[in-house]
């Protein structure tokens, strides 16, 4: 299939190649269906005993593997995760009937939707609303659906927030609001919708306080000066290492010390990050230069797009920034750093 992620992945974006370079491109938002197609995940899984084969005495034998089970695709027949006993899969099929009970409840738009790490996590990107922080500067509201089949979280309906500009996924963390409801698995139409409008619910008390964070960090001024120290002493503080002198067994000397490789690196990420808030996507909107709002936007335009990233094991990187900016540990970075900026700017 065209613009694999990983040997088995698929994925569709609508009207634009996005910024991770990834997937099919539609022509207009898909219905439902279109969108299982253009997904990809058009597929169920089972969940099958394990076993292993052992050699007794010169013959073999299968031997059951106690409380592990696989999670099998049933379209390729490979195994995407390994579970205990307590694990029900939810199911690609369901996930799409939440989710056409979801766009009939809210008239949500399928902006792109695939898996990663060859169908362990399926994911749909969703468009709900638009708001403006500063005139000029559009912010899309969505929806993130994401599944997985290893295990690793249940199916869950994140908030979040994508700048037009320059597609910054805009990670914020709300006292007082959470930015992911957990679904509840249930059969049930009826409880179906009642979980849709659980999450649309959150989603709105979420949205009004980002609302109202972002007109904070609008009107928070951060000169040069207060730019530099707020990155040298909150996001990128001096890395240092313990180091203990030891004398016949007995620690006598305990000091801290950076190596100069990680000074370099943290030298690095401030540069880059002050070349962003002068040159970066947007910065020339006119009330972005100098807030604590063009601040938040230059740290998630390096954590999606400049920060380094490690390619390892057969992926790509445009698949790794892609998971990182919505699941991983730029989604945290970004998180942290509204957190941060919020402490001063409230």
């Amino acid at each position: 299939m065209a613009h694999e992620i990983m040997e088995d992945d698929a994925m569709f974006s609508v009207r634009e190649v996005p910024w991770h370079g990834l997937g099919e491109i539609l022509t207009d938002y898909p219905t439902i269906a279109g969108a299982i197609t253009a997904s990809g995940l058009s597929w169920d899984v089972s969940v099958e005993k394990m076993t292993v084969p052992m050699f007794f005495a010169g013959q073999q034998q299968v031997i059951e593997v106690p409380d592990d089970f696989a999670v099998i695709r049933e379209d390729t027949h490979k195994v995407v995760g390994v579970v205990g006993n307590r694990y029900e899969p939810y199911q690609n099929s369901e996930m799409w009937g939440f989710i056409e009970n979801f766009q009939n409840q809210s008239g949500i738009k399928l902006e792109t939707a695939g898996s990663l790490k060859n169908g362990r996590t399926t994911w749909v990107l969703a468009k709900n609303g638009i708001m403006e922080a500063i005139h000029g500067d559009p912010i899309e509201e969505f929806f993130l659906f994401r599944n997985s089949f290893d295990g690793s979280s249940p199916i869950s309906v994140m908030f979040t927030n994508i700048r037009v500009v320059c597609n910054n996924t805009l990670t914020a963390a709300i006292r007082g609001a959470r930015n992911i409801y957990n679904v509840r698995h249930t059969a049930s139409a009826a409880d179906q919708i009642k979980e849709v409008q659980k999450a649309l619910g959150l989603r709105a008390k979420y949205q009004s306080k980002v609302n109202l964070s972002m007109e904070a960090l609008v009107k928070y001024k951060m000169d040069a000066t207060r730019s530099i120290n707020f990155l040298e002493e909150v996001i990128f503080p001096e890395p240092k290492r313990i180091v203990q002198t030891v004398d016949k067994g007995e620690i006598v000397h305990t000091f801290e010390e950076a190596t100069q490789r990680a000074q370099t690196t943290r030298t690095n990420n401030v540069n880059n990050v002050l070349e962003l808030l002068e040159g970066g996507a947007g910065a020339d909107i006119k009330g972005v230069k100098g807030t604590a709002y063009g601040m938040f936007n230059a740290l998630t335009e390096w954590a999606d797009h400049e920060k380094s990233v490690r390619v390892m094991n057969g992926r790509n990187e445009a698949e790794l920034r892609f998971e990182n900016a919505f699941f991983g540990t730029g989604a945290k970075f970004k998180s942290a750093c509204f957190t941060e900026l919020m402490k001063v700017a409230a």
